[in-house]
Parts: structure tokens; sequence; C-alpha cells
């Protein structure tokens, strides 16, 4: 028999539900960041931290977790002495999942926090982001952070309107909440984190899609989500602002698409089996990308006028090329023929 995951959810919380803190106190929380081959997005996001984050907003401590850089990661010297620990540890286990477990671990065994704060090297801080933290709904073990583009190019725009890094709602409770959480900003009660019935990232989702996902569905089978739309984290989804869009911003759009596909298909299976949920039929089968294709995908969209192809939301070119990327993941075809 299978039951929809909102029924599988509230079964599971109605045995496990765990008493939320009603307030949040700077020095119970603890930031963890993985990051791999991003030195220069460590710098920015530590330099965005210091330059908008008053001294009785700190956190408890920032864990950075290498995940297997090609060139270790470091903190840079000048921030080495301000008065916050910054921590660098390695995690040889390769994907986010398992490097973000390493920080919780090291979190809560180094500094006992009440609440881990989960980002990515490639965001940045802003003038909301600790200070508006202390005051929550009071009622939930996880919290998800307003994620917006760092830039105002074409390109973050799209992200931006297809809101893509932010999580589907739903009424639980009467309330309209996240579904799952984007770690790019999320906060997420310690012990709840541990408990059993969620046990942190679950390390079958080898890359960076699906595992955050699947740690929030998990946690709502202990306790409610809500969003905190007053804190804000931008993401940067281009490599330099000051060239604009380029062909390797334009192919990183293209490879997200197809490890969430990837991710999704991990997540279906995990979902099956952990709590035996009906999910929707797969996507349609797809061939591979042909080089001549993605040519054209980049001939059309880098270049100055791109701004006004994307104008209308409904650009069938680049969904269709998005949607294709996804189901090749999905299946776990190679993207390039």
């Amino acid at each position: 028999m299978t039951v929809s995951l909102g029924d599988a959810i509230t079964t599971m919380r109605m045995k496990q539900q765990i008493h939320p803190i009603s307030l949040i106190s700077m020095k119970q929380v603890v930031v963890i960041i993985p990051v791999k081959d991003n030195q220069k997005g460590i710098d920015a996001l530590l330099e965005s931290f210091f330059r908008y984050t008053q001294l009785n907003d700190y956190p408890r401590a920032i864990i950075i977790i290498d995940n297997n850089s090609q060139h270790k990661v470091e903190c840079p010297s000048s921030y080495k002495m301000r008065s916050i620990p910054i921590e660098v540890i390695e995690c040889k286990t390769p994907g986010p999942a398992a490097a973000r477990n390493a920080g919780a671990k090291k979190a809560d065994e180094s500094y006992h926090p009440d609440w881990l704060f989960f980002t990515d090297s490639d965001c940045i801080f802003t003038e909301t982001t600790f200070s508006k933290l202390k005051f929550p709904n009071p009622d939930s073990v996880g919290y998800q952070f307003n994620i917006l583009a760092n830039s105002d190019d074409w390109l973050s725009k799209f992200y931006d309107n297809h809101a893509i890094l932010k999580p589907v709602s739903v009424i639980d409770g009467g309330i309209n909440r996240p579904e799952a959480l984007i770690t790019a900003g999320a906060l997420v009660l310690t012990k709840a984190f541990f408990h059993e019935q969620v046990n942190g990232f679950s390390e079958d989702f080898p890359d960076a899609a699906g595992e955050d996902l699947f740690l929030g569905i998990s946690l709502r089978t202990v306790g409610t989500l809500s969003y905190f739309n007053e804190v804000i984290i931008k993401h940067d989804f281009i490599d330099d602002l000051r060239l604009g869009v380029t062909q390797e911003d334009m192919l990183s759009l293209v490879k997200r698409f197809y490890r969430y596909g990837k991710g999704n298909k991990v997540l279906q299976e995990k979902l099956l089996s952990d709590m035996d949920v009906h999910i929707d039929k797969a996507p349609n089968s797809s061939s591979a990308l042909s080089i001549e294709a993605f040519n054209s995908f980049l001939a059309i969209y880098c270049n100055p006028k791109a701004k006004l192809l994307v104008a209308n939301l409904e650009d069938e070119f680049m969904m269709k090329i998005i949607h294709r990327a996804m189901c090749l993941g999905y299946e776990g075809k190679p993207l390039f023929s």
C-alpha cells in the first residue's frame, strides 16, 4: 500500500515530535560551509560576513569543510584574529552531504550549538543575514532563508524569476510552509538534525542535488518547517560580474539541471523505500544533447541581446534544454553525445 508524502510525514511526526526552541541566541548558532575548489567564493563569503555583521550578531563559530579541493582551501590570515572562531576541516568522503555532516559533527563536538546554519561557498551574506536571525516563528525545527541572486544580469534574473532556489510550499497545520529545505540558506535545530528519524544528510546523494530536499522532508517527520524571508542570502550564478554571462556560466546552468535530474532519481528511490509513498511517473526518455544543439544554445544566449529573449519566462528553447538535461540526469544517460 502506498500513501501520500504528506500522510506519511504526519503519521511519523505523531510519534517523533520534537519541541523546538522559541528564541535564537546567536551564541548558539554555528555556520557550516562545504566547499570544493572555490577559494574565491570562501574569500567573498567571509568578506561579506565581516562587512555586514555587527559584533553582537556574531554566531558561535564558522566551520568550513574542504571536500577534496585540488588546492587546499584556507581561511584568509586577515580573518583569523577576529572575534569569532573560523575553522577549516577536511572531509575526504566526496559530496556535499558528507561534507555538511562532517561540519555538523565538528560543530556538535566542539561548540554544542542549539542551531546549525547551512550555506554554500557561492553565497554572499547581507545586512539581514544575522541581524534578523533572532526572532523566528517559535514552532519549527528548520527554517528556510530567502535566497536571491547576487546580480541583475539576465541569467541571475532567470534563476530568481523561476524560484529555482526556493522550495515548494505546502499547507501544514493550516500554515504555508516549505515542503523541504534548500541549504544554500537554512537553519536547523541541532537535536532535530541528529534525531534517529533524520540522522543528518543522507550520503546516498553523491552530488549537490536532492540531499537538502531529503533532509527537509526527514525533518518534517519530527517537527515543522517555516519560511524565514527576513533573512536574505545572495547567491552567485555567474563566475565574474565584470564579464557578464559567459559560455561557462551557461554550461554550469545545464550541468546544474543535469545534476538535479540525478538527485531526483535518488530522491524518488529513497522516498519509495524509506517512506512507502507514491511518486509520479519518471520523466519521458531523452537522448543526449548534441554538441551542435548546445552550441546553438550558447549562440542564442551568450550575447548582449539575450536579456530581451528571456524577458518572456515561457522561452521555449531554454526551458527545453533545461528539461532535457534533467531527464538525462534522471535516466543516468550522458549529458553530451
